[in-house]
């Protein structure tokens, strides 16, 4: 029983830090309320039907995972709150959209940390072809249907459709920036990191069958730009490079979809999987 437990524990702790790893990042000049951070741990731990850790317990996670930051308390005497020094949302993160428009970024100049050497994860470097295919692929994401475009129904809510749709579109150029880099390994985590970390005041929208139909619009805008970029060029070495990534992305997007997206509504993952 004891081995079951702390396996069980060792697995989750394993979880959170992969989970720290995609949804935050070194940033020098940003601080984070210590407390917000928590905040979308336990929502995180909600959407896995997982109990959360102590506060206590999971900062000592969060230095772990980012031995760069510092702590500070920030604010006027009685209303003080500490924050994280150095760590900032990923603008892939489903958190990173709420927590912009709440305000709770703060940037502050002086900023000091005990290495300011950025630790976040390495950034492609495309080829001049691949960022050619780029470009134009993101090209077609501007066509991503618009709040002001949409006939809403009264039952859905115009703030948080125009939320999740800024979280979508930023979603799928993540996935496009990964797939032009050729991380494949990549794509899988951002899939799971988006379904599985739809905030809580979000989810109520995915039972809907209007959203269902909101996100296959927005799929064949993904697909199309996705092909297009693909497709083939007058460049030998393009077309070899580009047929080379429609190949693995044709026999693992799928898979890693349906992974993702299991635990979701049914109108979504018909949705999805049509």
């Amino acid at each position: 029983m004891n081995s079951k437990c702390s396996s069980r524990k060792s697995q989750q702790t394993e979880d959170t830090l992969n989970w720290l790893q995609v949804n935050y990042e070194f940033s020098e000049g940003i601080c984070l309320p210590r407390c917000l951070l928590y905040q979308h741990y336990q929502d995180y731990c909600r959407s896995k039907g997982q109990t959360p850790i102590g506060a206590a317990a999971f900062g000592k996670l969060v230095r772990k995972k980012f031995r760069e930051i510092t702590t500070r308390r920030l604010g006027t005497r009685g209303k003080s709150k500490y924050h994280y020094y150095g760590l900032g949302i990923q603008k892939s993160s489903v958190y990173y959209l709420d927590s912009y428009e709440s305000n709770n970024f703060v940037r502050y100049k002086g900023l000091s940390v005990k290495n300011k050497r950025s630790a976040r994860s390495k950034k492609c470097r495309h080829t001049s072809n691949a960022e050619n295919a780029l470009q134009k692929a993101k090209q077609l994401l501007k066509k991503f249907p618009k709040i002001g475009e949409i006939v809403i129904p009264l039952n859905v809510s115009y703030k948080k459709l125009d939320t999740f749709l800024v979280m979508y579109k930023t979603h799928c150029n993540q996935l496009l920036d990964t797939i032009f880099c050729s991380q494949f390994d990549d794509v899988s985590s951002y899939l799971n990191n988006f379904w599985t970390g739809i905030p809580s005041h979000l989810e109520c929208l995915l039972q809907k069958d209007f959203i269902a139909k909101v996100i296959e619009c927005c799929d064949f805008v993904f697909y199309e730009a996705l092909l297009t970029g693909l497709s083939p060029t007058s460049s030998i070495d393009s077309f070899d490079e580009n047929l080379e990534k429609l190949e693995k992305i044709a026999v693992k997007l799928m898979p890693w979809t349906n992974h993702a997206i299991s635990h979701i509504p049914k109108n979504i993952f018909d949705a999805k999987i049509n």
